[in-house]
């Protein structure tokens, strides 16, 4: 590319294991200099790296890839794999460690420097920096902490890590230099001379950038590198002694702390767009034969809730009186006979959201009360922005990764109970209702959740070494727990359990019925709760006699049912290869760039096949594998895909017998161009 006014997006790669503490410092780090991507390679680690880089996606373009391998070319392989991954959407890719630190001369910006420079890659040296007399790991910035260096003249110094245009290589000689095809300079254009590839001739000059290698850092940091162990090399605890240079004191890179700890602060309120004004609350409480309970709930809810909302308590067929004493205060109550909690659930939900037209709903369990006034606001705001949002159980805090509990700044938590959860009209559109197939307790609401997650709501997935984690975004929300004693049994507990498994691979919707005989039962309790709100319900465009209703009316465009699900790839060209073939295959071509949350694949029974997905045609990225699958197949994640072919390969010779390949998202780019 020729000098001139613009340059491409640049992207930092850096292999990871094991680094949870300080990532968060790193990563702000890369965005503050001037990199538009970060890609971590995530090498099995064993702790929250991986989740806490993935908390800040919401703010930065973080994208984190599984990267299990530990042979000694680890990491050649994996700057191979990146490159593959980005070349096509990247003019130039950075190749630094997470102890690694990019230090520009005061006054200079990384993409001006860049956009002057016509070669095809950038030689960054290293400064070595020591342990600054810290034994014990101090707390603080790694800029802040360790302010000594070795001198230049120190021969680890001469080593350079790269910044390459990823179109001009063939490939890292090693993890330091890369084969180009073109000229390798320094970050000011002047020429290098080599000892040996990724090694200077003589000491680096500083001059215009220099690479902050943090090695050591403190003592206790070094025993922790080597705890973690290296695939390509041994390294002892003497070898400390070595590196531990100090001789040059260094704060050039503390010009950046402060900036630095603002893009690490948490988001504040004010920085976020406002809400919608009048968003309808909605609030609902399952009981069940826990009157002196659900009454004082109600109670609580009427003197510390701030502003207007709707209450509904639902009933699941309780015999101690429960729905009289409600009436009696003049609470509105759903009753009907034992259905259990996802059945009850759905009565709220359904209420909430058809008759009294609510934005945001709130689900109670009948043993959580609020403890601070204006309770509903962080719920309303973090439903309303997240679509959905679960409550943090004291009891699960050692799930929780990241996050203040608040509406701003929600907490990340692999673990979620069930007594309280909020969510938008928007994600219940999106997904239904809870599951009536769970029956008495356990796991609805986790379904429910997880399916939230699939649609893009309620919190991130996240790549680690032992495969997808799913994090759900918690609040405080001003709840308290308060002692009860349940009427569900473990029995129920682990069958729920293994039905929450089991329905992983359905698509997201749910109704809140299964047959025809459980919708007249349902909306009749709805009816009776409502008087003259039966005929309005019954009426609506969106509900069905039955779920196989519900799917016919979701099937494939035709005359009948317009493509008006976000089928992306409707008249769009379906290519295959030369047939016979070992491995034949269907394509489609979207036209353009997309977020794609399914594909759906109409193949012969019995067929086995793999799905890839490519931004460019060439470089294809398996997503699932598929062997004696009943058709269709479906494709929901966990996650999104973003690319612009999907192709199906059948896994063998023979002719693959495929009747529709459809994709469902969003474009983001029509046309191809970024």
């Amino acid at each position: 590319m020729a000098t001139g006014e613009f340059v491409g997006k640049i992207a930092c790669v850096a292999l990871v294991r094991n680094e949870e503490k300080h990532i968060a410092e790193w990563l702000a780090w890369q965005f503050l200099i001037g990199f538009d991507t970060v890609l971590l390679l995530d090498n099995r680690s064993t702790d929250n790296t991986a989740a806490l880089a993935s908390t800040f996606a919401s703010r930065w373009d973080i994208r984190v890839v599984d990267w299990p391998m530990r042979t000694p070319d680890y990491q050649t392989r994996a700057y191979d794999h990146a490159i593959s991954l980005l070349k096509a959407e990247f003019e130039w890719m950075a190749f630094f460690d997470t102890d690694e630190f990019l230090v520009l001369d005061s006054g200079l910006e990384l993409k001006t420097l860049l956009n002057a420079r016509p070669e095809s890659a950038i030689a960054i040296p290293w400064a070595l920096f020591g342990s600054s007399g810290h034994r014990d790991k101090p707390d603080g910035l790694v800029i802040e902490n360790f302010l000594h260096r070795a001198a230049a003249d120190f021969p680890p110094n001469r080593q350079v890590k790269s910044i390459i245009r990823p179109g001009h290589t063939s490939g890292p000689l090693n993890p330091h230099a890369f084969e180009v095809q073109g000229y390798y300079v320094d970050i000011l254009g002047r020429f290098l001379a080599w000892s040996n590839a990724g090694t200077l001739h003589a000491p680096p000059t500083y001059e215009g950038a220099k690479l902050h290698h943090y090695f050591t850092r403190s003592h206790a940091h070094w025993l922790e590198k080597l705890e973690r162990g290296y695939p390509d090399r041994t390294r002892a605890e003497s070898d400390f002694t070595d590196f531990d240079r100090n001789e040059v004191f260094d704060d050039s890179a503390m010009r950046y702390a402060a900036p630095l700890r603002a893009e690490l602060a948490p988001p504040m309120k004010a920085s976020l767009p406002p809400l919608p004004s009048a968003l309808r609350l909605g609030i609902a409480i399952t009981t069940f034969n826990r009157r002196e309970l659900v009454v004082d709930l109600a109670a609580k809810i009427r003197a510390l809730t701030a502003g207007p909302y709707e209450l509904v308590v639902c009933d699941d067929g309780s015999t101690d009186g429960t729905a009289q004493a409600l009436r009696a205060m003049g609470v509105r109550v759903i009753s009907g006979t034992n259905r259990g909690i996802a059945w009850n659930k759905n009565r709220g939900i359904y209420y909430l959201l058809h008759v009294a037209q609510c934005d945001v709903i709130i689900l109670l369990d009948d043993d959580i009360v609020p403890v601070t006034p204006g309770w509903e606001a962080e719920w309303i705001e973090a439903a309303w922005r997240y679509g959905h949002v679960n409550h943090a159980h004291p009891a699960y805090k050692n799930s929780l990764v990241a996050g203040a509990l608040t509406a701003a700044d929600p907490g990340l938590a692999s673990t979620i109970p069930g007594w309280a959860l909020a969510f938008s009209r928007f994600l219940l559109a999106d997904i239904g209702y809870m599951d009536v197939r769970f029956g008495r307790y356990g796991h609805e609401h986790s379904d429910l959740s997880f399916r939230a997650l699939r649609t893009g709501h309620g919190g991130i997935t996240v790549q680690e070494a032992t495969g997808q984690t799913a994090l759900f975004y918690v609040i405080g929300g001003g709840l308290q727990g308060v002692p009860s004693v349940t009427s569900g049994t473990e029995a129920e507990l682990e069958a729920n359990g293994r039905l929450l498994m089991e329905l992983g691979a359905e698509p997201v919707y749910r109704h809140a019925w299964r047959d025809d005989g459980q919708m007249r039962a349902f909306l009749t309790e709805i009816a009776k709760a409502a008087p003259g709100a039966f005929t309005p319900i019954i009426l609506r465009q969106n509900d069905f006699a039955s779920l196989e209703a519900y799917r016919h009316a979701q099937s494939p465009a035709s005359p009948e049912h317009p493509a008006d699900d976000g089928n992306i790839s409707h008249g769009k060209p379906l290519t295959q290869s030369p047939m016979p073939a070992d491995t034949p295959w269907w394509q489609i071509d979207l036209g353009g760039f997309a977020t794609i949350r399914e594909i759906h694949i109409h193949a012969a029974p019995g067929e086995d096949f793999s799905l890839g997905v490519s931004i460019d045609g060439d470089s294809w990225v398996e997503i699932a594998c598929a062997r004696n699958a009943p058709p269709p197949f479906i494709w929901a994640g966990p996650g999104t895909a973003w690319a612009r072919f999907v192709r199906v390969t059948l896994l063998g010779r023979d002719y693959l017998h495929l009747d529709q390949l459809e994709v469902f998202g969003a474009m983001t780019h029509p046309g191809g161009a970024l």
